[in-house]
């Protein structure tokens, strides 16, 4: 009775509060228009902290991070855990709440994080996307740190009830023990364990560590019983890098005798599409084909048939044409139009960057975020790719900026999904537009429209283009309106090898004006500064070293994350207060490190206390991403290069600009 009496009262002064802000705001909205109500403080009874907890349940984010606290007393102890575990809160929260429970519990970040993800763990409601977050906290982590708390990690990898949660104090564990075999021969006695280990693979950053997993998992395809851990394997094998085409061929051929079939189609979809084999393209076709045929009308929108649509369309672009336009034909027979794209891992870009629809069909495309960093994908009308992606970027000045996206407001948007965390998908549903047209698609995550867009093509009649897609589009011109879209072709994974032959024609003379489109086409101009245009977060292209030649430049633009400029290593900083902060050195002092965390969304630092880090480490990826020429063609990837080498001289011999001085 006296519980149920206080929780009452509680509830009635939530009420109170809210009459009484609703009051004020009211009388100052009549008395002084022009200026803002300020906000006040939420009224909190403490009590028990169940009662607390339910108060704090009913404030919006905006009302909870007003709510006073104090490290000093336990009775804020219910607000931390609310700031740690709510879903929208800006990182800055997660820290404080994390240092708040240390400081409370006379106990380190580390024992609050783990302690925290239990709390999570335990909560029927809680939202995975903060699961996300501390689970990022964790695997960046000193591996001192975590081996520290070895025992508690394998607690929480056998006895939670989520498995998100045990996966990810497997990868913890992994991470912390600095190989696989100790926690691989303690998981192997039991398959349930086991499996959850296999699914903490993708949590793991350390490619090395990540490796030691592939005999491992090839064994278990090739000689385990058909069963949940044989396709946990068959699933984890593709996170695996430097195997692509022997997965391939492992993928395809489950695939075709339908063995593990499901989880081999959703896994064969990671593989590079440059390392599939052209001879076992065919045959996978016709395996997809006559699988698709087989499910039954009504399981025909389920994710398993969705993604064996989109693993026959990718066929489809690397058959003849005939074949193609016949497997076409038959999958567009079987489903509505839906589209699975999913984003590439630190390439920054999506697999898919073309889809047909027909105008006025209903159309579902499904974005799966399967990248490190935040995406989106946003639908605008032709001609507003470069308007849209420029409103994006100034809205990074906006301290409302990432709780909207980074989607602008404007007329020119037709449809948006959220902007999408690690391991998150989202669903768009709509009605294609009536006119038929080239509407771009396009991440309008600061810094990305550039390089990470795609073309949702609309045509009238869907049947005829078809038939024969150059002669309906000879007969019916669809206008490419934005200038980004005309380097919109299929990717090639190009090596150092394919293309190093052909720098003897560097000298020929290349196009100036071309070499300056590309600079921007590219995205240089994200990092790079050159010719009056740019950003200056990368090395100045003018001061390059004059030892370095075509070959070697074209070499770190390949593989940029092979030989990294010490000034433009990443650091990853791990806090006292349980943050961990990763971005380029901007400027550092004995009392203070400044840090930019993305400089395409914001050009201020963030400022960390030397006092504040308890462990900073180098990442062994480059900040700027790989695959930046996979869309250019050998020519204008000697026009962009002769660009480079020549620091942007359009009088430079390279180019014929040059040469009608001479």
């Amino acid at each position: 009775m006296k519980q149920a009496l206080v929780l009452f009262l509680a509830v009635a002064a939530i009420n109170v509060d809210f009459c009484v802000r609703s009051f004020q705001t009211k009388v100052t909205a009549q008395d002084a228009p022009a200026k803002s109500p300020q906000p006040t403080k939420p009224r909190i009874i403490y009590t028990s902290p169940r009662v607390v907890a339910y108060q704090l349940r009913r404030l919006s984010n905006q009302r909870l991070v007003l709510v006073p606290r104090d490290t000093t007393d336990p009775k804020y102890r219910p607000v931390y855990e609310a700031l740690l575990s709510r879903p929208g809160l800006g990182p800055q929260y997660r820290s404080e709440a994390i240092k708040g429970l240390s400081m409370l519990n006379k106990s380190d970040r580390m024992a609050e994080l783990i302690a925290g993800i239990k709390r999570l763990d335990r909560r029927d409601d809680s939202d995975a996307s903060v699961l996300h977050e501390l689970a990022e906290q964790l695997t960046t982590a000193p591996p001192k740190d975590l081996k520290s708390k070895r025992i508690a990690l394998q607690q929480v990898a056998t006895g939670s009830q989520h498995a998100l949660t045990r996966r990810v104090a497997f990868a913890a564990i992994v991470i912390a023990d600095g190989a696989l075999d100790r926690i691989w021969a303690t998981a192997a006695k039991d398959d349930d364990t086991l499996v959850n280990l296999i699914g903490a693979l993708p949590m793991i950053p350390n490619a090395k560590l990540r490796e030691a997993f592939y005999p491992k998992l090839e064994s278990l395809i090739q000689r385990s019983p058909d069963g949940k851990v044989r396709n946990a394997a068959i699933d984890a094998v593709s996170h695996i890098p430097g195997h692509a085409t022997q997965t391939f061929a492992t993928l395809a051929k489950l695939i075709q005798h339908d063995r593990g079939r499901e989880a081999a189609i959703v896994s064969i979809r990671r593989i590079d599409k440059t390392a599939w084999p052209a001879a076992q393209i065919g045959p996978l076709a016709d395996s997809i084909l006559a699988y698709a045929k087989g499910v039954p009308v009504v399981q025909r929108d389920s994710g398993t048939f969705i993604e064996a649509m989109a693993l026959g369309y990718d066929l489809i672009e690397m058959l003849p044409r005939d074949q193609a336009l016949s497997l076409r034909k038959a999958l567009r027979s079987m489903t509505v139009s839906v589209f699975l794209i999913k984003t590439i891992h630190h390439q920054m870009l999506y697999d898919r960057t073309k889809i047909v629809v027909e105008a006025g069909k209903r159309v579902s495309i499904i974005l799966e975020n399967d990248d490190i960093m935040p995406h989106n994908l946003v639908i605008v009308r032709p001609g507003s790719h470069e308007e849209i992606g420029t409103a994006a970027e100034a809205m990074a000045a906006m301290p409302d900026a990432r709780a909207k996206g980074y989607v602008p407001k404007s007329n020119k948007i037709l449809w948006a999904t959220k902007l999408l965390q690690p391991g998150q998908k989202e669903k768009l549903s709509f009605v294609a537009p009536r006119k038929p047209g080239i509407y771009p698609y396009v991440c309008t995550y600061p810094g990305h429209w550039r390089r990470m867009f795609g073309a949702m093509v609309v045509i009238a009649d869907l049947e005829a283009y078809d038939a024969d897609p150059k002669a309906y589009l000879a007969k019916h011109p669809l206008p490419i309106l934005d200038e980004l879209l005309k380097y919109n072709r299929s990717r090639t994974q190009w090596t150092l090898e394919q293309l190093e032959p052909s720098l003897e024609r560097l000298a020929d003379g290349r196009s100036f004006g071309r070499a300056k489109e590309l600079f921007r086409i590219a995205n240089c101009v994200a990092c790079h500064r050159l010719n009056g245009e740019g950003n200056a977060f990368g090395p100045d292209l003018t001061k390059l070293d004059p030892k370095l030649g075509a070959s070697d430049i074209l070499a770190e633009i390949l593989a940029p994350s092979k030989k990294i400029n010490d000034k433009f290593y990443t650091y990853i900083f791990a806090l006292e207060s349980g943050r961990i902060i990763s971005g380029l050195i901007v400027e550092e002092t004995a009392d203070v490190v400044k840090v930019i965390e993305n400089p395409l969304a914001s050009s201020r630092p963030i400022e960390i206390r030397q006092t504040e880090i308890e462990a900073r480490r180098k990442s062994a990826v480059s900040i700027m991403p790989s695959g930046l020429l996979d869309h250019l063609t050998p020519e204008e990837i000697l026009d962009l290069l002769a660009y480079v080498v020549s620091h942007g001289d359009r009088n430079s011999r390279l180019f014929r600009e040059g040469r009608m001085h001479e």
